[in-house]
């Protein structure tokens, strides 16, 4: 794999900052999944205080949790991504206890951090995926800044081999990982994986026209019950599954100790 241009790889974000954003409002299997599997780690029970959010975008995920009281450090490689998170905070600023800072800096190289500087960090899709050959690296970095909990997304090599065949994309650009893969590396650098497995894998299953059809009748409760079954699917018939399509679908919780 050729060496990584991350100069490409920011304009490449900046050009998707405006889809980025208007995506993360529309409902999403995935993203519901991790919003759970984060309200777990961040239960004000372990003493969390501080996150890291590493290719934070347009802060899907950095904004709600500053407002709900953390203090959290939003790092993207995208201007017009930081420019479209920083925007929505200038409308409606964080109350309370919580705060937001955003820095623009490469998932590769996080030396403005001390080691383990962070109770929870999150490096979810992107960052990783899109690192290409300097994926190994942007996971070590992510490992060591974490104090506490690492929450992982990627690509998943099943993905990769499915969506080649179905539209013939090569993804040549798109570092994926097995969950065993993905397990081995975090555990080399430190942390215990509780969790590396498919995620969303009877959303991929049932389909994208079944999930369609279902975010598109507005019926919140029937979505939230799919979403339930999902999980219990990934946790208990079939943790090695592909994930979902709707975004990456391996996924990863490791703790120190």
């Amino acid at each position: 794999m050729a060496a990584i241009d991350f100069d490409a790889i920011r304009r490449e974000w900046d050009e998707h900052a405006a889809g980025e954003e208007e995506w993360t409002k529309s409902p999403s299997v995935n993203r519901s999944l991790r919003w759970r599997e984060i309200d777990r780690c961040t239960d004000p029970a372990r003493g969390v205080r501080t996150i890291l959010d590493v290719g934070g975008a347009t802060g899907a995920f950095s904004i709600p949790l500053a407002r709900r009281g953390f203090e959290v450090t939003h790092v993207d490689i995208s201007p017009a991504m930081l420019d479209i998170a920083r925007g929505k905070v200038e409308a409606s600023p964080i109350r309370g206890s919580g705060s937001i800072r955003f820095i623009e800096g490469n998932a590769a190289d996080l030396s403005a951090f001390a080691d383990r500087s962070f109770d929870v960090v999150l490096n979810m899709d992107g960052p990783l995926s899109g690192s290409g050959p300097e994926a190994d690296r942007v996971l070590r970095e992510s490992c060591r800044v974490t104090r506490r909990t690492l929450i992982v997304s990627a690509a998943h090599k099943a993905w990769v081999a499915t969506s080649r065949r179905r539209d013939g994309k090569s993804r040549d650009g798109i570092r994926a990982f097995t969950a065993s893969e993905l397990r081995r590396f975090i555990e080399n650098n430190g942390l215990h994986v509780e969790r590396a497995s498919g995620m969303g894998s009877l959303a991929h299953l049932c389909g994208n026209a079944y999930v369609q059809e279902l975010v598109a009748s507005g019926d919140s409760g029937a979505f939230e019950a799919f979403v339930d079954e999902c999980e219990h699917f990934d946790r208990h018939i079939s943790p090695d599954g592909p994930g979902s399509n709707d975004d990456t679908g391996l996924f990863a919780i490791a703790r120190r100790i």
